[in-house]
């Protein structure tokens, strides 16, 4: 329904479904329906309003398509309207309010602008709010961009391009696009995001400090003033530019272009790629649209979110099983390249044969990576960043279970227990509704010191995590004295059977998981910022030793401690608390002062064992990921490093100081593993 007006001045309201349009007719701007099955629902927008003329539209929702919405500045999400809400030009600014509820659910952002009366929608598609008198501008659309740019359109930096969460979902997506203030135009993950100089005229470029241009799309030669057009952040981080014939019976939108080129080869600077674990990318569609897959006899974690990754329908291999390389065989997926999740095995001159049986006997390995035409083998310890193009030869052959694991005639009457620390006792059970049904249950110990708020937070802070480097949370019991968490059943085994026994994990496996677990362990840091630390302390010989001054702050820094312990534990495939033998020292020397006089005089390759891959141009990494651990399990909380400091140096992306202080050869942790929060990674 459209409004009588083509303008609003102060005083002017709209109400869902009304609208107004551009001068020509081109756009429309008010309330726009949500596809959402809910009728109630509306966006405050800007559309193209093409098929108002009586031509047929092939399809409506691209016809009328949106190139500017309401947003909240905190989400980057499109804010949702009600049949009860209204729209209203004030002097002071534009606001869109719930009359039933009494709130205001959006305002345009102009601070200290002179006030504003009349609101106009240009044939450019630019909304308008401007002034009494001289009609300055005080706020416009083009400022402040959704998902799409239009011709004449420029974003200034620190401006954001967000992608939506799907077509129909106008949720803030996986991407945004930022031109930073030296020029560089970035691509950024999990809704980091900014913006840069764009004119989507004829081509987008940005504009470098020197003032030349450079085209991130060519110019169209044929693109005239006869064509609509638009350029969007679509869902899958590529920006498409789409164009449509002017005046055309049954006209359609078309892309002309796009970037990046890639692909599905899109890649962070810390190896994330576009999909998930254990999925892969695949370009589908007219135009090209990446999306995600999972392998034969994998399933999505979420089959609305195909990016969180899949999961094996089967129970994976342990390396705690005797001969149970009989129970697998592999799955070939052709025309695979890998952008991330580096090989911790390489083998030159290897047949395709002796690569998937080597995958198989091997219990680190989940698929290899085959390349033809250099009988090139990779083994991999996890499907991460992989992508499915036409002109590659390589191929991944993927682990699979071909027969059941034994099972025993008779059922022990108890939960089989996997694991037990300070924090209490881990058993293995089975929940019929979920799928796999397998479940790891968490019992926790019973202590005065562990109250119901803090429960409630733990519950509370892990239950809405979902993250790849995380177990997630299924559900918990409170009853009586019991206190029960539920979680996801890794049937791998733990971190310990993989570090303590023969054959040790490579190098390169225990730096990629001990990355993950670091990446875990911040999100887990991030979530509990606003709660109370949990009083749970943990298993001796990993609990920092501020838990035994009482007089000290336990915040997350506790975490970092025990991180630490582990971590050390992963360079060297040694327990923190038993005596090094077999070095010249005597049974009083522990892990901490070994490795730690040895990383002082910068050998730190005795702290591998002989077997290990870490080649010398690997030794770099091993020393960085040796001071890190060191500065973890600092004393004093306050020097520490938080997790995203020690992300950031395990990466490499800031750089690791020489450690002025490190433990004698006497030092022993009074107790320090991780507590209730970081068992959990």
């Amino acid at each position: 329904m459209t409004s009588d007006n083509r303008n609003l001045t102060v005083g002017s309201t709209l109400r869902p479904p009304q609208y107004i349009t551009s001068p020509s007719g081109d756009f429309a701007f008010g309330f726009r329906a949500l596809d959402s099955g809910l009728d109630s629902l509306f966006l405050l927008a800007v559309w193209f309003n093409l098929d108002d003329d009586g031509t047929a539209a092939a399809d409506p929702a691209q016809q009328k398509a949106v190139v500017w919405y309401a947003t909240d500045p905190g989400a980057g999400s499109a804010v949702t309207a009600t049949a009860q809400s209204v729209f209203s030009v004030t002097l002071s600014q534009l606001l869109l309010a719930d009359t039933s509820g009494g709130r205001n659910i959006w305002t345009n952002s102009n601070p200290g602008q002179p006030n504003g009366f009349t609101l106009v929608l240009l044939d450019s598609g630019n909304l308008q709010f401007l002034a009494a008198g001289d009609n300055s501008v005080v706020w416009e659309s083009f400022g402040h961009p959704a998902d799409t740019l239009l011709p004449g359109q420029s974003m200034g930096a620190g401006a954001i391009l967000r992608s939506k969460r799907s077509d129909a979902d106008f949720s803030s997506g996986r991407f945004g696009l930022f031109v930073q203030d030296d020029g560089n135009i970035v691509l950024y993950l999990m809704n980091l995001a900014a913006g840069g100089n764009a004119d989507t005229s004829k081509a987008i470029y940005y504009l470098i400090k020197n003032g030349s241009l450079h085209d991130l799309t060519p110019p169209m030669a044929n693109i005239t003033a006869g064509y609509y057009q638009r350029a969007a952040l679509d869902r899958d981080g590529i920006v498409r530019v789409h164009v449509r014939p002017r005046n055309s019976a049954n006209a359609s939108w078309t892309v002309a272009d796009l970037f990046p080129t890639i692909g599905c080869g899109m890649l962070t600077h810390a190896l994330d790629g576009f999909c998930g674990p254990n999925s892969y990318c695949v370009v589908s569609g007219a135009d090209n649209r990446l999306d995600c897959a999972c392998p034969t006899v994998y399933a999505f974690i979420d089959v609305k979110l195909r990016y969180m990754g899949c999961q094996p329908v089967f129970a994976p291999q342990s390396c705690d099983v005797v001969n149970s390389a009989a129970e697998f065989g592999i799955t070939k997926l052709p025309n695979t390249t890998r952008t991330a999740s580096p090989p911790y095995m390489v083998y030159p001159h290897t047949p395709e044969e002796r690569c998937a049986d080597m995958c198989v006997s091997d219990c680190f390995c989940v698929a290899a990576l085959f390349e033809s035409d250099a009988n090139h083998c990779s083994k991999m310890a996890s499907l991460t960043g992989y992508g499915q193009q036409g002109n590659v030869t390589a191929k991944a052959l993927i682990k699979v279970r071909t027969s059941g694991p034994p099972t025993s005639p008779r059922r022990a009457p108890l939960l089989p227990l996997l694991g037990r620390g300070g924090f209490g006792e881990v058993y293995h059970g089975v929940a019929k509704s979920l799928h796999p049904p397998d479940i790891a249950v968490k019992k926790l110990v019973n202590s005065n010191e562990y109250s119901e708020r803090e429960f409630a937070n733990e519950v509370q802070s892990i239950g809405r995590i979902h993250h790849k480097n995380l177990v997630r949370m299924v559900g918990y019991c409170k009853e009586r004295e019991q206190r029960m968490l539920v979680f996801e059943f890794m049937p791998g085994g733990s971190l310990r059977s993989f570090l303590f026994q023969t054959p040790r994990p490579p190098w390169s496996w225990r730096a990629e998981a001990a990355l993950d677990i670091a990446k875990g362990i911040e999100l887990l840091g991030d979530q509990q910022m606003d709660t109370t630390v949990t009083n749970v302390r943990g298993t001796r010989g990993y609990i920092a030793p501020e838990w035994f001054h009482s007089e000290r702050r336990i915040d997350t820094k506790v975490d970092v401690y025990s991180f630490g312990v582990v971590l050390l534990e992963m360079i060297c495939c040694r327990r923190c608390r038993d005596p090094v033998s077999g070095h010249g020292e005597d049974d009083s020397v522990t892990l901490f002062g070994w490795a730690g006089r040895l990383v002082k005089h910068r050998r730190v390759e005795v702290l591998l064992h002989s077997d290990d891959d870490a080649v010398e141009e690997n030794l770099g990494r091993v020393e960085r990921f040796a001071r890190v651990a060191f500065m973890c399990i600092e004393r004093n909380p306050l020097i520490r490093p938080t997790m995203h400091q020690v992300v950031q140096m395990l990466e490499g992306v800031v750089e690791v100081q020489a450690l002025r202080d490190l433990p004698s050869s006497t030092y022993a942790s009074p107790s320090v593993s991780m507590n209730s929060r970081a068992s959990q990674v």
